[in-house]
C-alpha cells in the first residue's frame, strides 16, 4: 500500500511540475523512471557520510536537464553572483537570468549545499541544469576571463560564516537536516523574521519573510521534499502519523563550521493532511 501511495503522491508532484511548465514530459517521466533510485540514495544519505552525501548530489544532477555548454549566451551580470575559484571550486557557474529566477550549471561533482547557501544570500531562485565536467569548467574559465574587469570583490556577506564551504565532519550529518539547518543560519544572518515551510500535496515550498514583510523563495530538490517535512515534524515533537494538530516550542540549530548555536521558535500546523511550519528567529 505504501508503495502504491509514494508512486501516485510522485506522479502528481510531476503533473503539477509540468502543469506550471517547471518540467517537460520527458524530463517529468525520466525523473519519475528514477524515483527508486533517488529514495535509495536518500536512505544511504540518512546512515551519513560524505560519500553518501556525493552520491545523493550526483543522483539529483543525473536527472537535470543537460546543457551544452558552448551552446550558451551567457549574461555578464552575474558574474558577481560567485567568484573565478568559487565557481571553479564548486563547479557552479550562471548562466541567464529572468527576473529572481537564474539559471545555473552544475555537474555531479558540484558542492550543492554551498550553491543552496548562495541562492540563500542572494535571494535569487535557481534553475539547474547538469552540464559535463570538462565542458564546465572550461566555461568557467572562458566567462572569468571575458567578463574579470567587470568582477566585485564579494561583499562582507558573501564572505561570511554561511557561505565558507561545508566541512567534512558537518557533511557526515544527513543531507535534509543539513540542509535545514543552513537555510535557517542563512535566514539568520541575512535578518528574515520568519522562515515558512508548507507541505501541499507532495510539494514543499519554502520562502523568507523579511522585516517589510516581503518573500524571497529558496528552490528545494524535489527528492527532499517528503524528508524535510518529515525532519520538521519531528523536531516539532510530533509522531510521523500525527495529524490535525498545531504545536510550538523552541529550537536550537548549532552552526557546524563556527559552533555558534541559534534559537528559534517553531510552528508546525497540520491540518486535513496540509502541513505548514513556521520558524521564527529568536
Amino acid at each position: 500500500m505504501g508503495a502504491v501511495k509514494n508512486t501516485v503522491r510522485t506522479a502528481k508532484v510531476l503533473g503539477f511540475m509540468v502543469k506550471k511548465g517547471l518540467l517537460n514530459d520527458a524530463t517529468a517521466k525520466a525523473l519519475g523512471d528514477a524515483k527508486d533510485q533517488l529514495f535509495q540514495s536518500a536512505g544511504i544519505v540518512l546512515s551519513g557520510g560524505k560519500d553518501a552525501f556525493v552520491e545523493l548530489t550526483s543522483a539529483v544532477v543525473r536527472e537535470l536537464p543537460k546543457v551544452k555548454m558552448a551552446k550558451v549566451t551567457f549574461d555578464p551580470t552575474l558574474v558577481q553572483l560567485f567568484t573565478q575559484e568559487e565557481a571553479l571550486e564548486n563547479l557552479v557557474l550562471p548562466m541567464t537570468k529572468d527576473g529572481r529566477v537564474v539559471e545555473v550549471a552544475i555537474s555531479e561533482e558540484s558542492d550543492f549545499l554551498f550553491i543552496i547557501r548562495r541562492q540563500l544570500t542572494k535571494g535569487l531562485i535557481f534553475r539547474f541544469k547538469s552540464a559535463r565536467v570538462t565542458e564546465l569548467t572550461a566555461a568557467i574559465n572562458r566567462y572569468y576571463e571575458k567578463n574579470k574587469s567587470e568582477q566585485a570583490v564579494p561583499t562582507a556577506t558573501i564572505e561570511s560564516a554561511a557561505e565558507q564551504p561545508v566541512t567534512p565532519s558537518a557533511v557526515k550529518a544527513n543531507v535534509p537536516r543539513l540542509l535545514f539547518d543552513n537555510i535557517l543560519i542563512g535566514a539568520v544572518s541575512e535578518n528574515y523574521q520568519e522562515v515558512r515551510f508548507n507541505f501541499v500535496d507532495g510539494v514543499l515550498t519554502v520562502v523568507c519573510v523579511n522585516m517589510k514583510d516581503e518573500i524571497d523563495e529558496i528552490n528545494i530538490p524535489n527528492n527532499l521534499h517528503e524528508p524535510i517535512i518529515k525532519l520538521l515534524k519531528e523536531k516539532a515533537g510530533l509522531a510521523s502519523d500525527a495529524t490535525n494538530i498545531v504545536v510550538e516550542k523552541p529550537l536550537e540549530v548549532k552552526d557546524a563550521i563556527q559552533g555558534s548555536v541559534y534559537r528559534f521558535n517553531i510552528v508546525f500546523s497540520d491540518v486535513f493532511g496540509n502541513q505548514s511550519v513556521s520558524v521564527f528567529p529568536q
